[in-house]
Parts: C-alpha cells; structure tokens; sequence
C-alpha cells in the first residue's frame, strides 16, 4: 500500500486491523469498476488468521520483488 486512506471498517470479528503501509498481502481477487481494476488483497498472521481483507486500485498497490 502506497498511500493511507480512509476506510471504512465493518464490524468482524475475523478482522482484526485495517492496512498499514508497509503490509504484505495476498490478492485473492481482481474486478473491474468504472474501468479501474480493483485488487482484493488479504493479509494473514503466523497462524493462518485474516488480518485485513481490503480493496485496492492499482496505482495504491506495489508488487514485492522476485
């Protein structure tokens, strides 16, 4: 994630915090709206456990080098 923004949070209990800059994530879908991709990407703990599920545009995102 390049940039915060606001978001906006929904009551979960499996959520336990939103993205920080910095985060690693997994995308785990990809949309299209208004002609942008929307990534989907999910972050995980050591044990498996979601973290963050959020949506990102392209520009927001950065792959991790090879």
């Amino acid at each position: 994630m390049l940039e915060p923004k606001q978001w906006q949070v929904h009551d979960s209990e499996a959520v336990a915090r939103t993205p920080a800059i910095g985060d690693v994530g997994t995308v785990v879908s990809v949309d299209t709206a208004d002609g942008k991709l929307l990534y989907t990407v999910e972050n995980v703990d050591v044990h498996g456990a979601e973290v963050w599920l959020a949506q990102f545009e392209d520009e927001e995102l950065e792959p991790l080098p090879p």
